[in-house]
């Protein structure tokens, strides 16, 4: 028999997710359920079934910061004994609370997948969104943590799960997912004062700005719930910013060669 989930948020993630687990090859068979029904409409044309699961193993929340904790009672309420609900928001000191709150037989996780797109909907998914991606999973304060079981989700997808405690997590995700979408948006703004700019845009530039195309709605919130974490990886950041000024001003071509080829060793042990 197939394992059931439901998945509410049909947008990128959510329809990514469950397209990405009916064509892994394993028995899933899911439910999705949107506030939009254009999205819901789409959803259906893929094969999600839309509504809710009558005996879901696990209930997933893909749906923007903000509307987590509203989704919450809904979603969990006369859930089985032993279901597995999480949540994939990229922050996570807000929801844990609101988590470890829920009844005590059910399993909780919260988790996030470092995966995406710049553009975001329904219309814009993709089958293997997370092949080959981490897909964190914070351990929820109180609960015990239900890996084997989201292990079993998330590995059909060609995923790698990798427990991170929440502090180290939000820490991390500001500087790597957070300052980074920062940064297109400074590089963005200093650009756009000259209107020849487009005329010279290589590949580099677009890369490091592309993720400036995100929907402004979610990343408002998602900035707003790290903001610590985020102003304290925005001070490291400008102060190597400012190292690299006072290079610029003195340093003969050979240091700066050095210098790069330092920062590029440090790179070297991050590739999969």
């Amino acid at each position: 028999m197939a394992d059931q989930v439901e998945i509410w948020g049909l947008g990128l993630m959510g329809l990514s997710l469950a397209v990405g687990l009916m064509q892994s090859g394993q028995a899933f068979t899911v439910y999705g359920l949107d506030a939009s029904a254009a999205a819901c409409k789409h959803a259906a044309a893929q094969g999600v079934q839309i509504g809710r699961a009558p005996r879901p193993r696990w209930v997933v929340l893909a749906v923007p910061p903000l509307a987590v904790v509203g989704v919450l009672a809904t979603a969990t309420a006369h859930l089985e004994p032993g279901t597995v609900v999480t949540d994939l928001t990229s922050v996570k000191h807000r929801v844990l609370p609101e988590l470890a709150a829920l009844p005590p037989e059910l399993k909780v996780a919260s988790s996030h997948p470092m995966a995406g797109r710049e553009r975001g909907g329904s219309h814009n998914f993709q089958a293997h969104l997370y092949a080959d991606r981490i897909w964190a999973l914070i351990p929820v304060p109180g609960r015990e943590s239900p890996e084997a079981e989201m292990r079993a989700l998330v590995e059909p997808l060609g995923a790698r799960v990798v427990t991170v405690p929440a502090a180290r997590h939000d820490r991390l995700a500001a500087r790597t997912s957070h300052l980074p979408y920062l940064s297109a948006l400074a590089l963005t703004a200093v650009a756009h004062g000259d209107q020849d700019t487009p005329t010279l845009m290589g590949p580099g530039f677009l890369g490091a700005t592309r993720t400036a195309a995100a929907p402004p709605e979610l990343w408002s919130q998602i900035l707003d719930a790290n903001r610590d974490e985020l102003v304290s990886a925005l001070h490291d950041y400008v102060a190597e910013l400012s190292n690299w000024e006072a290079a610029l001003s003195s340093m003969p071509t050979e240091l700066l060669q050095s210098r790069i080829q330092a920062i590029q060793q440090m790179r070297s042990g991050w590739q999969p």
